[in-house]
């Protein structure tokens, strides 16, 4: 016997009702947002009237940020200042160009402090405690430490170093410039072409010597070397390298002159 066919659920009113209710909420709010946004965008109020610059990065000079005056504050490309900014200006960090709504722009940033110097091809480069590169020094600029023995590379401003043994020269030139003793030793460069025989230079006048290390454990071996030049009875003028790679320091002395 032939099955009998069901007959389809009836649309009753209150589907139709309900149905008809979301299409007429759904298109109100389509009207709505759609009024808001052309508001926005349009409304003289949100004008850019300000440019807001950080005291700490000023000045710059980046003729599309002057161009956003007259411009509506939602209507701005933030991105493409930003971009430019950031190309023109490497030495910048956690830059941020940003509305502050209802008329002025605002961009604020961090300027990248030279912390050392990598050397590059014989070129000293500066750059900051997070091994990004900066540029060239200026002539007047602080006398910093170098970093020596890394792998060729472009330095662009703004990149960072590749050679992964930059990481162990700037945790050393940072434990010797934190250091009350090691940072009035006239430390001048540290060389990590070797990651097990890094050589920092000390220089002070007539006083030159050479301090040996490896890579591991690095700034705990520095901890003795600051022990011993803290010392009275050590004879900078005789030293012509301290040895650190071994449980005890090993002092090699210079061949001194016979004195008349």
């Amino acid at each position: 016997m032939a099955k009998r066919k069901q007959n389809p659920l009836p649309i009753t009113g209150d589907v139709v009702r309900n149905a008809g209710l979301f299409i007429i909420v759904f298109l109100a709010l389509f009207f709505i947002v759609q009024g808001v946004s052309g508001y926005l965008t349009h409304a003289p109020f949100f004008t850019v009237k300000d440019i807001e610059v950080g005291d700490n990065i000023k000045p710059i000079d980046i003729p599309e940020l002057a161009r956003l005056k007259g411009q509506n504050i939602f209507r701005v490309d933030l991105d493409r200042v930003e971009a430019k900014i950031r190309a023109k200006y490497p030495q910048f960090s956690d830059l941020q160009v940003l509305r502050r709504p209802p008329d002025a722009i605002s961009v604020t940033a961090q300027r990248r402090e030279a912390f050392a110097l990598a050397a590059f091809a014989g070129r000293n480069i500066q750059i900051d405690r997070n091994a990004c590169i900066i540029g060239f020094p200026a002539k007047d600029a602080e006398p910093l430490p170098i970093i020596k023995g890394l792998q060729s590379q472009k330095t662009f401003p703004g990149d960072k170093v590749l050679d992964e043994h930059v990481v162990t020269g700037i945790d050393i030139v940072g434990f010797i410039r934190a250091d009350a003793v090691l940072s009035k030793a006239g430390f001048k460069s540290v060389d990590v072409t070797d990651p097990a025989h890094v050589v920092l230079m000390f220089g002070l006048e007539k006083i030159s010597y050479e301090v040996i290390m490896d890579k591991e454990k690095s700034v705990e071996r520095l901890k003795p070397l600051a022990h011993m030049l803290g010392r009275n009875d050590l004879d900078l003028l005789e030293v012509k390298y301290i040895d650190l790679r071994f449980d005890e320091p090993v002092i090699g002395r210079k061949k001194m002159g016979k004195k008349p």
